[in-house]
């Protein structure tokens, strides 16, 4: 019997997107890099379902850009999140990268300031199994806690056009 699997969404919430990513520039700034070397940098042993989910959470916040097979970057939407020249420059880019999941985009376009019951509610709607519903909850909420904490705002900046997975 074929398992049910939830359709994508980050992992983690962006705030920890950016813990890891900080990780990855420290070690390699904006270089090319295999996504094994940059689980490495993340603290782990190498790639695995775990680290694949995390590297594919923070292509989806738009902080990598998949630059070939098997290949990552660290993106300027998240050098300008780590070191940006102003609190502008950061909250436009953290505003950005807490849009660029699509799941996250179309929570917003569909409610205003929506309740867990009304989030719960449309994630089962789009395909999600009941164990991930909690996740995703967790992981939307603690992004918009991080963009409200530091200075981002859905209004600035956009999403890139394709936030695909890996």
């Amino acid at each position: 019997m074929t398992r049910m699997r939830s359709p994508n969404y980050p992992a983690i919430p962006l705030g920890q997107a950016v813990d890891y990513v900080d990780k990855i520039f420290k070690s390699d700034r904006t270089n090319i890099i295999d996504k094994a070397v940059a689980a490495e940098h993340m603290g782990f042993s190498g790639l695995n379902g775990r680290t694949l989910k995390l590297l594919g959470a923070l292509s989806q916040y738009g902080l990598l850009d998949k630059v070939g097979k098997g290949k990552v970057r660290v993106s300027k939407t998240a050098v300008s999140v780590l070191h940006g020249i102003d609190d502008a420059e950061k909250g436009a880019a953290i505003g950005a990268a807490a849009a660029s999941p699509g799941l996250f985009r179309r929570i917003r376009e569909s409610f205003d300031a929506p309740s867990d019951k009304t989030i719960t509610s449309f994630l089962m709607k789009e395909g999600f199994t009941d164990a991930a519903v909690g996740p995703v909850l967790k992981s939307y909420s603690e992004t918009n806690a991080y963009l409200a904490a530091n200075g981002g705002s859905e209004s600035y900046g956009e999403a890139p056009a394709d936030a695909s997975d890996f």
